[in-house]
């Protein structure tokens, strides 16, 4: 009962600490998050079903959709409000993590406790709930399909076997880069176990496909001649390949870095823990997990070696869960021995652990309290550049121009719409970066309304300084060179707005 408490009380008290955390528009906001908000708009406002979802590292290749219906819910909940995204990564992960423990609290309760722990003050994990992206939700995903597929490997029932091919469908779709693995790792253990329902699997996981399916018949196969221009040389999209030497160290990097940011420990600590708990997992005690997460390690390995580029850093974000789920289980195992030296060396461990998890957690709160991000790509950044906009706009309408180094400025057409609206009842007569470009943002005619009509609009210039992109800028700006300007600020963020109107010659 003590255990099942404890575990409860710490599941709510970092869900309420992480809600609070990125609560005042605390959180990125890149063209990322503002094409999916301008995506799930298309759904929720103008009815028009979406059946591809983002796109990967290599333009023209994309996901499927189940990313953008899986937030639509926080989307209406939330009335557009993008917070309402975080905090459903923030409830999901949670919900994810109670899984986990409920599936354990009777079967095995140290088990349970100890890895709902470990998984709730991770500082990767703890990152990846920190703002709305696909591959943040990817840990959540990989959690739940590595407890389907013990729960399948004991019940052997076909129904649950396609259940488990729908979820490992769904999970590509939210990140395939590492999510794409779970597909061998099920195949695997249906093997090895002697389940015959491998049919029964692919039935339910094809089921997922069916949108992609469409779209590549519809665009006759465009994205299988992207993805296989790519990786037979044709193509430069993910840069030059890299040599097996490079690679080797490429993924070193990346492995450790995943390995030792899994647990708020130093990395040293967390080699030597790892090598100890590889020993123990083979005690007889050892939880199922454990094994499929070794296995999903292994499959690792040589996929990314194959892989020819760069690992990008949200590729491998998902490791964190095997790591976890390895450590608690050898914890489990130490905890559980006969010797009490054993027993003492885990209950330290751990007390080592909380301690360092309490100061991350500090130094996670002392920020929000006392610090305002200067980062660009910091919503409440965008957020007060929209509000200098309408004040300087007096009630008036007005037409944005914006520079941003990713060219397209879904974040500011989002912001308008949603934020304008709502704050000020109205939005700009036209927002874009640059006059006379195609349409870049599907249906938009269907979202501009309450717009202000105005002989003379005031014009608002908005710039994202960023260095290396000084000559691009400069550019930009000189086709605004015949108006005047009426009034400037440079913002939080780096972020500079102009207020310009027509010059008027004195007589």
């Amino acid at each position: 009962m003590i255990k099942q408490i404890f575990a409860l009380i710490l599941i709510g008290a970092s869900l309420s600490f992480r809600l609070f955390y990125v609560s005042d528009f605390n959180f990125a906001f890149t063209i990322d998050q503002a094409r999916d908000m301008l995506e799930i708009r298309k759904i929720a406002v103008a009815y028009h079903p979406v059946t591809i979802g983002p796109t990967t590292s290599i333009n023209g290749v994309y996901l499927g959709p189940f990313w953008y219906y899986f937030n639509l819910p926080a989307f209406i909940l939330g009335r557009g409000d993008p917070t309402a995204l975080v905090y459903w990564t923030v409830i999901f992960y949670h919900f994810s993590v109670f899984l986990f423990w409920l599936r354990y609290r009777k079967t095995n309760p140290h088990f349970g406790t100890i890895g709902t722990f470990l998984f709730l003050i991770s500082p990767r994990l703890l990152e990846a709930t920190s703002y709305s992206f696909n591959a943040n939700a990817a840990p959540a995903f990989v959690l739940l399909s590595l407890l389907f597929l013990e729960i399948v490997l004991q019940s052997k029932k076909p129904l649950s076997v396609m259940v488990l091919g729908i979820l490992v469908g769904l999970s590509i779709q939210i990140e395939a880069a590492f999510c794409v693995l779970l597909l061998p790792l099920v195949i695997f253990w249906l093997i090895k176990d002697k389940i015959h329902l491998i049919r029964q699997f692919f039935i339910g996981f094809a089921l997922t496909l069916i949108p992609q399916i469409a779209f590549e018949i519809k665009h006759k196969f465009l994205m299988s001649k992207i993805f296989i221009a790519e990786f037979v040389g044709q193509g430069d999209i993910l840069g030059d390949k890299l040599s097996l030497g490079q690679k080797l160290a490429d993924r070193s990097y990346r492995f450790l870095g995943d390995l030792g940011s899994s647990l708020p420990i130093s990395q040293h600590i967390i080699w030597l823990l790892l090598f100890c708990l590889v020993l123990v997992i083979l005690l007889p005690k050892t939880q199922k997990p454990a094994f499929l997460s070794i296995s999903l390690i292994i499959f690792s390995i040589p996929f990314y070696l194959l892989y020819p580029h760069i690992i990008k850093p949200w590729y491998t974000i998902s490791l964190a869960v095997p790591f976890i789920i390895i450590f608690a289980s050898g914890m489990t195992s130490l905890y559980e021995s006969r010797k009490t030296i054993l027993k003492v060396s885990t209950l330290a461990l751990l007390v080592l652990i909380s301690l360092k998890a309490y100061q991350q957690f500090s130094l996670q709160l002392e920020y929000k309290l006392t610090t305002r991000s200067a980062d660009r790509a910091s919503l409440l950044n965008q957020i007060e550049t929209v509000d200098w906009v309408y004040q300087e706009a007096a009630g008036s309408g007005f037409k944005v121009y914006d520079y941003t180094p990713s060219v397209y400025d879904f974040n500011y057409q989002y912001l308008f719409w949603w934020y304008g609206s709502k704050a000020y009842g109205y939005q700009p007569i036209s927002i874009t970066y640059q006059d006379n470009v195609p349409a870049y943002v599907e249906t938009l005619p269907k979202y501009q309304s309450n717009i202000r009509q105005n002989d003379q609009p005031a014009i608002f210039l908005i710039r994202e300084g960023r260095l290396g992109f000084e000559e691009g800028e400069k550019a930009w700006r000189h086709q605004f060179d015949g108006l005047c300007k009426m009034g400037e600020a440079k913002l939080t963020g780096n972020i500079v707005v102009e207020k310009l109107n027509a010059c008027h010659e004195k007589k």
